[in-house]
């Protein structure tokens, strides 16, 4: 089966948490310095672009998808 699209997909999704967890990290530190919530929109802001940037789709679809092909391809070179 080929797993490169899924596996390039999960790297990318890293990358997003990645980046998202170092925003988050910067807000807690705003919050912490200023000792006040001005940040918070922000921090919930960036929580909701990463759920929707997470492609979860993605994590059922490809699999599913490349069973199909495998699943296919063996019917097609069973003998007859």
């Amino acid at each position: 089966m080929n797993t490169t699209y899924m596996v390039k997909a999960l790297h990318n999704m890293a990358d997003e948490l990645d980046g998202e967890a170092a925003k988050m990290r910067k807000y807690a530190s705003q919050i912490e310095r200023h000792q006040n919530f001005d940040a918070v929109p922000f921090a919930l802001n960036s929580i909701g672009n990463l759920l929707n940037n997470l492609r979860l789709d993605l994590l059922v679809a490809l699999p599913i998808r490349e069973f199909e092909m495998a699943i296919h391809n063996e019917a097609q070179e069973a003998p007859k």
